[in-house]
């Protein structure tokens, strides 16, 4: 049986105007530091598994970070899509991962800008079962 071929990834705009405007390279992989900042730290943070798992959560969301660089630089390069596109992007991907290397790190979060942050044990899931079960 022939093989399905899988679709091309293709990046939002916002995220091609980024690498140009920093001159990145265009694959992942090239922006991924995740070993040697968990080299780096292993000794702060043994056993090495959980120096790694730091890297990863302050590295998952470089593409974001770098729109927030490139945005500073040069925000009218951004159309106003493409500005609305990636704040939304950093605001599902960052804050996560984020709280999870300061736990690891035992910094736990805090609501020091007092706006009433708080961690959502509550899973997405878990949100629409209980929100359908209301709506009835």
């Amino acid at each position: 049986m022939p093989e399905i071929p899988k679709p091309k990834y293709k990046p939002p705009s916002w995220d091609l105007k980024v690498r140009a405007i920093l001159n990145l390279p265009t694959s992942q992989g090239a922006m991924w530091p995740v070993d040697r900042i968990a080299k780096a730290i292993a000794k702060d943070y043994p056993p090495d598994r959980k120096a790694w798992d730091i890297a990863f959560h302050l590295c998952d969301w470089n593409r974001e970070a770098a729109f927030l660089v490139a945005v500073a630089l040069r925000p009218n390069d951004f159309t106003a899509r493409e500005i609305r596109e990636a704040v939304m992007a950093c605001l599902i991907h960052i804050p996560n991962h984020v709280a999870a290397a300061a736990t690891l790190g035992q910094w736990p979060m805090k609501d020091i800008f007092r706006v009433g942050a708080k961690i959502d044990q509550e899973t997405d899931e878990q949100k629409v079962r209980r929100r359908g079960r209301k709506a009835r």
